[in-house]
């Protein structure tokens, strides 16, 4: 009996620190959370455009500010004059660290020892999301995770230094608000998607702004801000793995990073499709979900009737019901819900929209700052372009895998794409032995139209992503075209899971 009451005791204790402060996060932030789980980075006049509430810190000569809401560490080593800043979460299965302040601290050692090039083979076994700043006595070295899923824009003048999770503080801080770009590419009569646009090559939402894309740094000189952005990956060809050797360590790697990503809020979310992807983490990862109580979430149209998101409330449904996991399901709206969520959101992304009706959505529907778990990063491993005509990158293909519609034909288009494939070194030389169309996929598609989103959702809640790792994605690469066409690998996982 008393042992019985202990138990019941402690139940409930954990109940009560779960679930008191679950409040969404209009009731948490009253709309008066511009650029949510933002950050803004460079010289000290770039940093006063930040929003007057986020604190700032000093790193050396630089400074950053950043919402309370993003995890940061900053860390330096006296004797070399080297520090670290890491903003977000980043984790190394390799080195068996699944906290931000060890892995920056991980990172501070590597860059005492053997520089900022000695930092480059160690970004390659960090996942997560994140952006990672390295800086010596006379330059400063950028970093993203392997999806550039926390975007790092920067102003392009070399005058200047600012370096932001928005394109609109980029533009604050530089004074220079023009997306005459994003416009042209936007309104082109050609330019039809029926998923959604997003924008092309070195086209951002200001004129002003470039991004570091996925597998790449930014090198930065402290003397005049010279900048260089440069590729990091890939080092070396890939290996050849079977399906089940393959599988191994896709279930190692997702579910170090998915527990990682547990123990960091009192609330997680996994978006449930009925996608491969995310029955693959489910399947993966459900005692570590039911462990810590997760909830299984899906989103749909109830006044448009979508039959597509009504598919995917099926199908999440049975998942759900089938793990012995909670389900909720999200209305989208037709329309952004109110003034307050119009201003926030028009704050935060003045000049483009991507998806505001879910992000308004998330913001009246979830648990304010929890977990969102999303099974992005799969489809760099099973053939997103499954149409392979062309051995040879020119501008010519680049641009018909941004678009089949007509402004693939566009010469503008062709010169982004040829301009494009220049800035970020995408060549056959420099890709080693990578499939260009995986790649592009990876770096291109994932470093702008998925990382805009997150920014949405980060009005809300933290997106985490356990399939975010190069040691994950290689080994979905290293099984052979057929298989990962075949999506061998989930099949494999089906074939173990307990989940029938």
């Amino acid at each position: 009996m008393n042992e019985g009451i202990r138990q019941l005791g402690a139940a409930w204790r954990r109940y009560q620190k779960r679930y008191t402060d679950l409040i969404t996060p209009e009731a948490k932030y009253s709309y008066a959370n511009n650029f949510h789980r933002g950050y803004l980075f460079g010289d000290l006049d770039a940093v006063a455009a930040a929003p007057e509430e986020w604190p700032r810190e000093r790193l050396g000569s630089l400074a950053f500010a950043s919402s309370p809401a993003l995890e940061k560490v900053s860390v330096s080593d006296e004797q070399t004059s080297c520090s670290v800043l890491l903003l977000g979460n980043a984790f190394s299965s390799e080195a068996g660290l699944n906290t931000s302040g060890s892995v920056a601290r991980y990172i501070l050692r590597t860059l005492a020892r053997k520089g900022l090039n000695g930092v480059d083979s160690r970004i390659e076994e960090l996942g997560g999301r994140f952006v990672l700043v390295c800086r010596d006595e006379e330059n400063c070295r950028i970093f993203v995770d392997p999806m550039a899923s926390l975007t790092a824009y920067y102003a392009k003048t070399d005058e200047r230094l600012a370096v932001s999770s928005h394109s609109a503080l980029i533009a604050a801080a530089v004074g220079e608000y023009d997306s005459v770009e994003k416009s042209w590419v936007m309104q082109h009569p050609g330019y039809v998607s029926g998923g959604g646009k997003y924008l092309p090559g070195l086209v951002f939402p200001h004129d002003v702004c470039l991004t570091v894309f996925a597998n790449h740094s930014l090198d930065v000189s402290l003397k005049n801000y010279s900048k260089s952005q440069r590729r990091v990956y890939p080092s070396v060809s890939l290996p050849a793995l079977s399906v089940e050797e393959a599988t191994d360590v896709f279930i190692d790697e997702t579910r170090f990073h998915l527990e990682s990503w547990l123990k960091r809020s009192g609330q997680t979310y996994l978006a449930l499709t009925a996608g491969r992807e995310s029955r693959a983490l489910l399947s993966v990862g459900l005692d570590l979900l039911q462990d810590y109580e997760a909830t299984c979430m899906t989103y749909h149209f109830f006044e448009k009737n979508n039959s597509s998101t009504f598919k995917d409330l099926q199908k999440a449904n049975q998942l759900a019901e089938m793990s012995n996991l909670p389900f909720k399901i999200v209305n989208i709206p037709t329309a952004l819900t109110g003034k307050g969520m119009a201003k926030l959101y028009n704050t935060t992304f003045p000049t483009w929209a991507r998806f505001p009706t879910l992000a308004s959505a998330f913001y009246h529907q979830l648990v304010a700052d929890a977990n969102l778990v999303i099974g992005i990063g799969g489809g760099i491993g099973t053939g997103f372009f499954r149409k392979r005509e062309d051995d040879s990158i020119t501008p010519e293909v680049l641009a018909r895998k941004f678009s089949n519609s007509d402004i693939q034909y566009d010469p503008k288009m062709l010169k982004l794409m040829a301009d494009y494939a220049e800035f970020t070194e995408f060549s056959e030389d420099k890709i080693k032995g990578f499939n260009f169309y995986d790649l592009f996929h990876w770096e291109h598609r994932l470093s702008k139209w998925a990382s805009i989103g997150y920014s949405e959702y980060d009005l809300s809640v933290s997106a985490a992503l356990p399939m975010n790792s190069r040691r994950m994605i290689e080994a979905m690469l290293s099984v052979s075209e057929a298989h990962q066409f075949d999506k061998s690998i989930y099949e494999e996982i089906q074939r173990r899971s307990t989940i029938s």
